[in-house]
């Protein structure tokens, strides 16, 4: 038997920036991609060295891209109106619809608000990327 989790339940959140922060789905995702995390490289080679050195530097939390129908939404309108201000907004990533969801939980600005689109015999599509900035958290 499987462990695997399926997608279907995953949403993502954006939160307001009142304390607490209140918490409410971006609308009608269809495709959210939790881009990797990488470390910098930093080079410590010297005079000295038999061989490149080096070590590793600060972490890259990575990007967050999504697809949703575009509605119009209350949501939908906020993070237009983040990419606007510049703004950063607490978000939380939940996965899967299971008793006990995986729930991933950072900052990040909207760096791409990418529609709506409009296609023949088609819906309205909305494509917006998420910087992720500082750490995340999972529980």
């Amino acid at each position: 038997m499987t462990n695997a989790i399926r997608s279907q339940g995953t949403r993502l959140q954006h939160g307001t920036g009142a304390n607490p922060v209140v918490f409410a789905d971006i609308e009608e995702c269809t495709d959210i991609q939790l881009g990797g995390v990488s470390v910098a490289v930093v080079d410590v080679t010297h005079l000295l060295s038999l061989g490149k050195e080096s070590v590793p530097g600060l972490l890259d939390p990575g990007t967050i891209t999504l697809t949703c129908n575009y509605t119009g939404g209350a949501v939908q309108k906020a993070l237009y109106a983040d990419v606007l201000a510049g703004q950063t907004s607490p978000y939380q990533l939940i996965l899967g619809g299971s008793a006990t969801p995986i729930t991933i939980s950072f900052n990040a600005y909207v760096t791409k608000y990418d529609g709506p689109t409009a296609k023949v015999d088609g819906k309205l599509d909305l494509s917006i990327s998420l910087k992720i900035t500082g750490v995340t958290t999972t529980a």
